[in-house]
């Protein structure tokens, strides 16, 4: 369209500025390796490519002093942190990466990393007249293979990775990480001064892309010479190209961001009339008492919207000619009818189009429950769906949890059923999105404390081992090999989740085969009593109590955490469904077709746990209106009673032991656990509309 105008103030090729003068648009680039204070302190150093002081906490004001006047700021950096350098804080040395100086501590490469981008990110939120948006472009990593850049590593590769090929792993997984908990932090601390944030993810995409760098076909920028095999920088043309692509679609989203706050602060109380279809539905949500005004306040309706959805809503759908309120809500306001709904009352109908997923579209699904995988003949029990008796449950839709949880957490909480669960969901997911796993950066057991990260919607999930919800001791991991006895101290929660709820903004918590077991249960650290431990002098105490006390904790301790905000899914206790004996006595599962209604009742046992839940809730949702935190129901153990045919019988393998199990506890994936995660998405939908409903009263 137009080639620009060279308006360098300096001569310094690292200091580029051009203007487009038709469009009077300035665009200009600041090197800044480091992002922080740098000097060269020594121009070999320990490996030859030389050593640099980092003044950690001090800006790089080549940099800062210049982008007050500029709109659009994009940051990034990582590369240069591989050398050599010496860390400053406070003026003083704090540490360094491989400087190998006497009595100095190697703090590795990453804490200068973290720290830099700490700073730099400060910086930008220290700026009062900067009033732009700044882009953090995420680390692209290299692609050096058989050796390092200067030790004779090369990439000579023609084609992308697919990307089974390739995982985002060891520095280049810990550099990412860095970089999107830095940014979380910044954004929230600018969000308090008016600054914007947003996160430019190349990482994944970059990573897949080892045949787009120049390896030995470029040249220094003043030497006419081959430079060493250069696996870092790209070609051009090539794969950065498309760096641009996603830039210039964020800067689109950006405009459409812009126009919304335009709207919503212009001042004037603006109102409009809606298409009838849109009166219609607000009508039936807002019915109440009182008639309500056909006619809806834009600024609090725009608002409401914008902030939950805008960033799914493509830019055309803002250039038609129709309406002036022609966007399609991502999903619809319940009608009457709906709100009255029990969706847990119900019963399983066919559903011959079969399951959301399979062994070719969800690469994820754990041995413990891929019953295809491991030879199971019929497939039936994959086609049926849950239908409530009054209305229709909708099917799970993965674009629409994706958006609602956009920028939150989500943690479930107790034993392997609900890991079960949350592996349901990462599949369900997988049609729009996969996750990185980041286990390793917060526990050391990656099976029984699972942590994924969607970095496309900065949402993480994770999976909390807690069997009992209270503190144990002697309950064993390895599951259904070990039987010993385990103390449960039932006034104490465990830790072991308790100490990270708090960074989550929706919980699901669930346990309850763990209780059938042998037990010794404590309340301030006496001995009170146990179940089935078959020792003389200690009382016996039934498992249905202790059932309780444990979720009077759990509850408890949900609502004294001072900074918790989440909202709390009970998952009612999932039975299990062994014939023919207990589980460790040939017990097992064959069916193959789901219970009637009339054909199996709950046995009182599993109604007893059951009920000892819903009380707990109810009293801690009382509980919890009082101080703004919300407790939901998730009604699912008759539901699931019925799918004696869900399971993987002797079609799944141990976790722990490469062998095939009678297992009629956990779910095949997929099977009938995947209609738990349409519950929750209902739920969370239900949720957020009452949450709009609440907005568009205050602001009505």
């Amino acid at each position: 369209i137009e080639y620009p105008v060279d308006v360098s103030y300096t001569s310094d090729e690292r200091f580029k500025r051009w203007k487009y003068t038709s469009y009077n648009f300035t665009l200009a680039y600041f090197s800044s390796t480091y992002l922080v204070k740098s000097k060269e302190r020594d121009n070999n150093g320990p490996t030859h490519t030389g050593l640099f002081n980092l003044y950690l906490d001090e800006f790089d004001e080549q940099w800062t002093t210049q982008i007050e006047g500029f709109d659009y700021v994009i940051i990034n950096g990582g590369h240069w942190f591989y050398r050599p350098s010496v860390f400053y804080e406070n003026h003083q040395i704090v540490g360094c990466h491989y400087c190998l100086i006497d009595n100095v501590k190697d703090l590795t490469k990453f804490y200068g990393f973290r720290k830099a981008f700490r700073t730099a990110f400060r910086a930008i939120n220290s700026l009062e007249n900067f009033k732009g948006v700044t882009f953090l472009r995420t680390f692209a990593p290299p692609h050096f293979e058989n050796g390092l850049w200067n030790d004779g590593g090369n990439c000579v590769r023609t084609k992308p990775f697919r990307s089974k090929e390739i995982a985002l792993d060891g520095d280049n997984l810990e550099f990412y990480m860095i970089q999107i908990e830095e940014f979380k932090r910044a954004q929230k601390e600018g969000r308090k001064k008016g600054k914007k944030y947003r996160l430019m993810d190349m990482t994944h995409a970059s990573l897949l892309r080892p045949d787009g760098h120049p390896s030995r076909y470029g040249h220094w920028p003043n030497e006419n010479v081959t430079l060493y095999n250069d696996c870092v920088h790209w070609c051009l043309p090539g794969p950065i190209d498309n760096w641009n692509d996603f830039l210039l679609q964020m800067l689109k989203m950006e405009g459409i961001r812009s126009h919304q706050e335009r709207l919503i602060s212009g001042g004037k109380r603006m109102r409009f009339k809606l298409p009838p279809h849109y009166e219609l539905q607000l009508i039936q949500f807002f019915t109440m008492e009182k008639t309500l005004d056909k006619t809806v306040s834009i600024k609090a309706f725009l608002l409401t919207l914008s902030l939950i959805f805008v960033s799914s809503i493509p830019l055309s759908l803002l250039k038609t000619s129709h309406s002036r309120f022609s966007l399609p809500l991502p999903f619809p306001f319940p009608s009457s009818s709906e709100k009255k709904c029990d969706v847990f009352t119900g019963k399983w109908v066919p559903y011959p189009q079969g399951p959301y997923y399979s062994n070719e579209t969800c690469r994820l699904i754990v041995d413990q429950q891929n019953c295809i995988k491991f030879g199971r003949p019929d497939t039936e029990f994959m086609k049926w769906r849950w239908k409530p008796h009054d209305c229709e449950l909708p099917l799970f839709d993965a674009a629409q949890f994706l958006e609602i949880v956009r920028g939150k957490s989500m943690a479930f909480v107790g034993d392997s059923v609900g890991r079960n669960q949350m592996e349901s969901l990462v599949c369900l997911l997988a049609h729009e999105a996969y996750p990185l796993d980041i286990s390793r950066n917060s526990s050391a057991d990656v099976n029984y404390f699972k942590r994924w990260f969607y970095a496309d919607y900065n949402f993480t999930l994770a999976a909390f081992w807690s069997p009992f919800l209270v503190k144990s001791g002697g309950a064993h991991i390895n599951g259904h090999s070990i039987n010993g006895l385990i103390s449960l101290y039932l006034d104490e929660p465990d830790e072991a989740w308790t100490n990270e709820i708090e960074k989550f903004d929706y919980v699901i918590v669930s346990v309850g085969q763990w209780f059938f077991r042998p037990l010794l249960f404590y309340e301030a650290g006496r001995l009170l009593g146990c179940h089935i431990c078959n020792q003389n002098n200690i009382t016996s105490v039934s498992k249905y109590y202790a059932y309780k006390m444990a979720f009077r904790t759990a509850f408890r301790t949900l609502l004294s955490l001072k900074n918790y905000t989440g909202m709390t899914f009970l998952r009612t206790f999932l039975a299990s469904h062994f014939e023919n004996g207990d589980w460790d006595k040939g017990g097992n599962c064959p069916r193959t077709k789901p219970f009637t209604s009339n054909e199996m009742k709950l046995q009182e046992f599993n109604k007893e746990f059951y009920w000892v839940q819903v009380e707990e809730l109810r009293e801690a949702e009382e509980k919890g209106k009082k101080i703004g935190l919300t407790f939901e129901l998730m009604n699912t153990t008759e539901i699931m009673w019925l799918r004696p045919d869900g399971h993987p019988n002797g079609y799944g393998h141990s976790m722990i032991k490469n062998a095939s199990v009678y297992d009629c506890v956990h779910w095949c994936l997929p099977g009938p656990i995947d209609t738990l995660n349409e519950f929750l998405l209902y739920l969370m939908k239900k949720d957020v509309l009452l949450q709009l409903k609440v907005k568009l009263m205050r602001n009505a």
